[in-house]
């Protein structure tokens, strides 16, 4: 059976991402204890996890309980002294934390009928597109996760990936954040995730939310917009050419040298070069088995490539200085390379 602890430690811990780092007065960065459950915002994401009450509903100061949680032992018992103040104890140790109502707070929670079943291959998919998701771009597109009928795209403008994510029925681009996406992928899915098997999803015009075994759900506002139809006919057209293989070690070949390089790496048919600074990187490779030759090398940014190199199983680098495209085991996409 669960202990106070138990819940208390594992309630924060999966819901604390959600809350806000800073105290914005009407999202407080507090958590709420209510329902039996713990809550956390920041006005553009909610989670929420079971935690049963040991008193009457309150809001706690989030810092300062993360902070005397993480300083106290295992077996802990709270005490609610009036409706001003929550006392924390384990051994010799207590700390005493000024509540607030938690009606203070307008919790963004998910419509409890809309759930439906998640495709299984869903939260894989966001794994595998993520490393495509730009950290700051003009569109906000380029930042986000598109969940769109059987797939999630995503791109960084110098890579675009489509990564296939059967039976899921999202007829209109859900633009998912990548700060709820990082999120949904920390809780996880199945043997891997504290939470067990993810069990519900909502998509909604304006919002998502994920529902997992535990009880643990988490809410997100989407972003506005949807993936350019012309970005999107580029996927369509992805089928390389003349494939060329990635095996095992030319993959690790190329991240040794692009761990060290900065700015270019340049693939040629029999070695891979890098460096930076006055630096530079070259690691011989077995001849590449090249059906057309190469004009001369192929010049790719590490910063991108190297989740390319990662996940792809075949490129077709004759392609070159056009968009190169790849495949692999449930992804497909397109590179940009530079110029040297």
């Amino acid at each position: 059976m669960a202990t106070l602890s138990h819940n208390l430690r594992t309630a924060i811990d999966a819901i604390k991402p959600a809350r806000a780092v800073r105290d914005f007065g009407v999202f407080a960065n507090d958590y709420i204890w209510k329902d039996d459950r713990f809550y956390a915002s920041d006005g553009r994401m909610s989670a929420s996890m079971p935690c049963p009450k040991t008193g009457p509903d309150c809001m706690l100061p989030g810092d300062e309980l993360e902070a005397l949680i993480s300083r106290l032992g295992e077996d802990l018992t709270v005490t609610h002294n009036d409706e001003q103040s929550v006392t924390i104890r384990s051994g010799r140790m207590r700390g005493t934390l000024q509540t607030r109502s938690p009606d203070a707070i307008s919790m963004l929670e998910p419509d409890g009928t809309l759930w439906t079943e998640p495709p299984p291959g869903l939260i894989q998919a966001m794994r595998l597109a993520r490393p495509f998701v730009a950290d700051v771009a003009a569109q906000p597109y380029a930042t986000c996760l598109c969940l769109r009928e059987g797939a999630i795209l995503a791109t960084t403008n110098i890579t675009l990936v489509e990564c296939a994510c059967p039976g899921l029925n999202a007829p209109m681009d859900k633009l998912l954040p990548s700060w709820a996406a990082d999120m949904v992928l920390r809780c996880g899915d199945g043997d891997t995730s504290p939470h067990g098997l993810l069990t519900g999803l909502i998509l909604q015009e304006n919002y998502c939310a994920f529902l997992w075994q535990s009880g643990l759900w988490v809410r997100s506002q989407l972003a506005t917009g949807a993936f350019p139809a012309a970005v999107v006919a580029l996927l369509a057209k992805v089928a390389p050419e003349q494939p060329l293989a990635i095996d095992r070690a030319w993959r690790q070949a190329y991240a040794a040298v692009a761990g060290i390089s900065k700015g270019i790496v340049s693939i040629e048919p029999e070695r891979i070069v890098g460096g930076r600074g006055r630096s530079q990187v070259v690691h011989e490779c077995a001849p590449l088995p090249l059906v057309v030759p190469l004009e001369g090398p192929v010049h790719f940014n590490p910063a991108f490539a190297s989740a390319v190199a990662a996940c792809a199983t075949h490129w077709d680098l004759s392609a070159y200085p056009a968009p190169v495209p790849f495949v692999g085991d449930g992804i497909k996409g397109l590179i940009v390379g530079r110029r040297a």
